[in-house]
């Protein structure tokens, strides 16, 4: 997770002034992805004298051999609802406090992620619909996980009424954090 978080930071930096991360892709941004141009297919990082890329430590390491869904409130994209950079390196003795915390800060960010008690729909963040499955196979099942780092209003409300909960996802704003 150091690595991921300082290269994406090392790419912003090595290509500043950028307007977005996704901007450091090649072939515009639908096409990017199809032919697996974008610059988290690039192979720049450097680790034991290997070169990979970071989608190569995000998918093929840190979500294959960990199986640890709060990743995905630690690994930093630089774009505003990415979730912000730890302001230390990730330990192996502190990790799970660390992962708990950062899950903790993600969902208290109302501009990443609210909640309607009346309507029973969280508005999550669009991270949570591309790894859904991280979660839980359902809505139920992603709400009933998550709601350990939901505020505590939050939590208690799907905690007794799971099923009457929804899921609507945000928009993804790739603005660079200028954090």
């Amino acid at each position: 997770m150091n690595a991921y978080n300082a290269y994406t930071l090392k790419v912003i930096c090595d290509n500043y002034p950028v307007v977005r991360i996704t901007d450091l892709s090649s072939g515009g941004k639908v096409l990017s992805y199809v032919l697996k141009t974008t610059v988290w297919d690039k192979d720049y990082v450097k680790i034991n004298n290997k070169i990979m890329s970071l989608n190569d430590i995000e998918h093929g390491i840190i979500r294959k051999d960990f199986k640890e869904p709060r990743i995905h409130f630690a690994l930093v994209c630089a774009a505003i609802s990415c979730p912000p950079l730890r302001s230390e390196a990730y330990t192996g003795q502190k990790l799970d406090t660390q992962l708990s915390g950062q899950a903790k800060i993600f969902f208290s960010d109302k501009s990443k992620n609210h909640f309607d008690l009346v309507k029973h729909t969280a508005y999550l963040s669009k991270i949570l619909d591309w790894y859904g499955d991280d979660f839980g196979s359902t809505d139920e099942q992603i709400l009933i996980y998550l709601s350990q780092y939901f505020p505590d209003e939050v939590s208690e409300n799907i905690k007794k009424n799971s099923s009457k909960w929804e899921i609507e996802f945000n928009d993804y704003n790739w603005l660079l954090n200028k954090q």
